[in-house]
């Protein structure tokens, strides 16, 4: 996917953001196309389906993607008639950022849908910060405030899909050959994740994860593939179809690292 734009962004284990300029007139046709040939293409290369959204920035576009799922389009144009439509009647917990906790505490507040912000929005200054309300309600009229609508990657991530199994020695290696490649790309990029997530979906579907946040970071590519051998043992329970492994919450680059941190870090090792 990465071809048709060199700033591609992955965001978690199975989405991503391409940002692509089309021409006015036909701007809906040549969407379409477009969508349907990476439709073609990652289906033809890995045998997956997946949804697409279509919109003006990367948070409209997310929301667009869970509507014709799990083989879809939908698409929504820059206009304010079309995008209040689309967002009046979705449940507030399709609003990014809005999660179940979040969820029970909005409709306590009579806010069930996001047309109920207009009415009850108020309220939620009585429970939530200044700055937290202003992202619902940003999130409720579908304005992301970005630089050119570029979205931010706190995260680093790959996943690899296959047959339902529950071969430990099959997914130990695909597991290890994600592991490599987060890996590289962190020393490439002179990265330091301090947190450590092991993501797998059972046959059914189901997703489960498990984290771990390292205080300093995980420094080596030692501690980052002992750490997901663990993770990965506490949900590996019974046939999965898909493994992710993902890291985040970054540290200093790699370049600006102390020596005593480095020196304790080669320490630890030798000890073990």
């Amino acid at each position: 996917i990465s071809k048709y734009d060199s700033e591609f962004c992955q965001s978690g284990i199975d989405a991503g953001y391409i940002k692509v300029s089309v021409g006015l007139e036909n701007a809906d046709t040549e969407a379409q196309e477009l969508t349907k040939r990476i439709f073609d293409e990652v289906y033809g290369s890995l045998g997956i389906t997946f949804s697409v959204g279509i919109s003006y920035n990367p948070m409209l576009a997310k929301m667009c993607s869970s509507v014709n799922k799990p083989k879809g389009v939908h698409q929504l144009r820059k206009n304010i008639r079309d995008v209040k439509a689309f967002l009046d009647d979705l449940t507030i917990d399709k609003l990014i950022g809005i999660g179940n906790i979040n969820k029970y505490v909005l409709n306590g507040l009579g806010i069930y849908k996001v047309r109920d912000f207009w009415e009850h929005g108020w309220k939620c200054y009585a429970c939530y910060t200044e700055k937290i309300v202003n992202s619902f309600l940003s999130a409720a009229i579908g304005y992301q405030e970005s630089v050119n609508n570029k979205v931010d990657n706190p995260t680093i991530s790959k996943s690899s899909n296959f047959k339902e199994t529950k071969d430990r020695a099959l997914v130990n290696k695909k597991k290890k050959k994600l592991v490599d490649l987060i890996y590289e790309k962190l020393s490439k990029d002179e990265l330091i994740p301090r947190t450590l997530t092991v993501e797998v979906k059972y046959s059914n579907f189901q997703l489960k994860s498990k984290s771990h946040t390292c205080k300093d970071g995980f420094l080596t590519y030692k501690q980052l593939l002992d750490k997901s051998d663990s993770l990965l043992e506490s949900v590996f329970t019974k046939e999965i179809r898909l493994l992710g492994v993902r890291v985040s919450n970054f540290t200093k680059n790699r370049s600006s690292l102390d020596l005593k941190t480095l020196f304790r870090d080669s320490i630890s090792q030798t000890a073990n």
